[in-house]
């Protein structure tokens, strides 16, 4: 059984609206993403991290340090996630947990 999440991980989700859980797997995000090819993680497979409360995964993929920030993702969610934000929080999450 999972742990209760942390205290960082429910300030991480307040700050995202916990808007990941509205999403669907669709992989429209990954699909229109331009970094896609370069990564074993998608921006898809980081939200299903975070849905299954594995913020400690999600904010240490490779995928973070690849992508641009071009919004694209969060243009093209059909439930209106916005992953880019969710990407630059789990960034910054990541930069104050190694403090």
């Amino acid at each position: 059984m999972k742990e209760a999440l942390s205290k960082s991980a429910l300030e991480f989700n307040e700050q995202v609206n916990n808007s990941f859980y509205k999403c669907i797997q669709c992989g429209y995000c990954s699909s229109f993403c331009a970094v896609f090819f370069y990564s074993e993680d998608t921006p898809r497979k980081i939200i299903r991290y975070l849905q299954c409360n594995d913020i400690d995964k999600a904010s240490q993929s490779p995928f973070l340090r690849l992508c641009k920030q071009c919004l694209t993702c969060s243009q093209v969610c059909p439930q209106g996630v916005d992953v880019a934000k969710i990407m630059r929080r789990l960034v910054r999450h990541n930069f104050i947990s190694c403090r």
